[in-house]
């Protein structure tokens, strides 16, 4: 075998990049053990913790805050020392199909701006 390639696995390196993200899909999918596991998000908090706003979006609290680092999910709102995500927001941007930050305008926002 030459030097730098990599022996292809049966049934594991197809090529096939529909097949692959299907496989990504299903690990990134939360277990029922892991479901079990999440707290339940209140539904009539205004603002969410992380863990909540996490539940919320269907995933981690970890790829939460990388997406947050990565610029992928909308900013937390900070009340003192808390950190908090609007849940109009998370909700809104979800219904927008996710864009990324730098796309992403949320209505609420020019409204809290002038009251």
């Amino acid at each position: 075998m030459p030097t730098g390639s990599r022996a292809r696995r049966p049934g594991v390196d197809s090529g096939n990049g529909a097949e692959q993200a299907q496989t990504s899909a299903r690990t990134l999918a939360p277990s029922a053990t892991q479901l079990q596991k999440l707290p339940d998000v209140p539904a009539a908090a205004l603002l969410l913790r992380d863990s909540h706003a996490a539940v919320l979006l269907g995933m981690s609290v970890r790829t939460l805050h990388a997406r947050v680092a990565a610029g992928l999910v909308p900013l937390p709102v900070r009340c003192g020392r808390l950190v908090r995500w609007r849940r109009a927001e998370l909700e809104a941007f979800v219904l927008a199909g996710c864009p990324p930050r730098t796309a992403w305008a949320w209505p609420g926002a020019a409204r809290e701006r002038h009251a």
